[in-house]
């Protein structure tokens, strides 16, 4: 699995430098310079975006763990999506870190449970951005119809592979969860404590999902509006680069790079990816393919900034959960 990995991670790696020498250095650093020190701006919109996400994972705790949790849930929450933008581990090498983050404050059982949650929450969150987004936008697509074919099968059957998730949730999936952590190297320690408490995890999952449908619903509108916010961003980016920037044309980027996103989600930190949906939509939309990959840039600078920030506050949360683990 990891060779895997990094071999997707080689080839998003090789992507990006083919689209950096086919769109010209030059060229792309004369347009970033007419947002320069602007992006501070897209900065502080992703901590918005990064609160609106950690309330949705809040919602799937019990209402009696909620209390005072909040901040420490956000700066975990950093540290982890840092993690999974950073470690080749397909987009998961953070969640079970979130975990081990929290025990100094919430019961690992507790905490188990919402990240398996969290995740169901966040991605049909994605899926049904996605799904709005292109329904409004696609009839202003000029896609070729094999690439829009492809996109949608793979969207079905990311989506089919999330519901299969959420069923093995129901049915008890601690089990197989940490089986998954032990492959990618968890502390035994703490494998153990959670081991000896799979039942229990398995009963906040259930009693999330059938006991507390608002909760699920509430998480869910969370993320959608941290996912609304994204549209912000790109209306912004776009506006300083002289571009057109109406919220249809915001809508269809953000939406068609979630999208890619969505069903090529192996590559850790959507290296490449990123950039490549965002020139493959610029086209679609008969814009500049160079401006596109302007943009992937100038959210490839953000998402990096954030996994610094991330990583430093992982560093700094890990002596606090470290005692906990000997």
């Amino acid at each position: 699995m990891r060779n895997k990995q990094l071999i997707a991670l080689s080839l998003g790696v090789a992507l990006f430098g083919y689209l950096i020498y086919e769109t010209g250095p030059a060229s792309l650093a004369a347009n970033l310079e007419l947002i320069g020190p602007k992006l501070v701006f897209i900065l502080a919109l992703e901590r918005i975006v990064d609160l609106f996400n950690t309330v949705g994972w809040w919602f799937t705790f019990a209402p009696n763990l909620r209390r005072g949790t909040l901040g420490t849930l956000y700066l975990v929450r950093l540290a982890g999506t840092a993690l999974n933008e950073m470690v080749p581990a397909a987009s998961m090498g953070g969640e079970p870190a979130k975990v081990m983050l929290l025990q100094p404050y919430l019961p690992a059982t507790a905490a188990t449970a919402s990240v398996l949650t969290a995740l169901v929450s966040f991605t049909f969150a994605k899926a049904i951005f996605i799904a709005a987004g292109m329904l409004i936008t696609w009839h202003r697509l000029r896609l070729p119809y094999g690439l829009s074919t492809a996109l949608l099968a793979g969207f079905m059957i990311t989506l089919l592979g999330l519901i299969v998730f959420l069923v093995l949730q129901l049915r008890g999936f601690a089990g197989a969860t940490l089986r998954f952590g032990r492959r990618i190297g968890l502390p035994e320690s703490w494998m153990a404590e959670i081991d000896g408490a799979s039942s229990t995890v398995d009963e906040h999952v259930a009693d999330f999902y059938r006991s507390r449908p608002g909760d699920l619903a509430r998480s869910i509108a969370a993320h959608l509006f941290a996912f609304s916010f994204g549209v912000l961003q790109v209306s912004l980016v776009l506006g300083w680069l002289s571009l057109p920037n109406d919220w249809q044309t915001s809508l269809a980027i953000e939406a068609f790079s979630g999208l890619v996103g969505f069903v090529i989600f192996v590559v850790p930190g959507s290296i490449g990816v990123q950039e490549a949906s965002k020139v493959l939509i610029f086209t679609a939309l008969g814009l500049s393919a160079s401006d596109g990959m302007v943009v992937g840039l100038a959210f490839r600078l953000n998402e990096t900034v954030s996994s610094a920030i991330g990583l430093a506050i992982f560093a700094m949360l890990q002596r606090r959960a470290l005692p906990r683990l000997e």
